[in-house]
């Protein structure tokens, strides 16, 4: 999936802000999204969108992100931190 086909495209291009930025935080290590022209063309749209957002919706954005990653653990580290 390292290669950019154009339905990868369409399908990033159909993403909003949070849900790449989730994809960027929690997908796995070695995720195919964020390898070679895919990832390149991942990294360039969610800047894109961010730059369209604004610092301060985008901050909201990213606050809403990790709000809404409920793993045991992360919650774990709410509660005790």
């Amino acid at each position: 999936m390292s290669e950019l086909t154009d339905a990868t495209r369409e399908a990033i291009d159909a993403m909003d802000y949070m849900t790449l930025l989730h994809r960027w935080r929690y997908e796995p290590v070695g995720s195919p999204w964020f390898a070679g022209e895919v990832g390149s063309y991942m990294s360039l749209r969610m800047l894109e969108l961010k730059r369209e957002l604004g610092p301060a919706k985008a901050a909201e954005i990213s606050k809403l992100v990790d709000a809404m990653e409920t793993t045991p653990v992360r919650n774990r580290e709410r509660i005790s931190g």
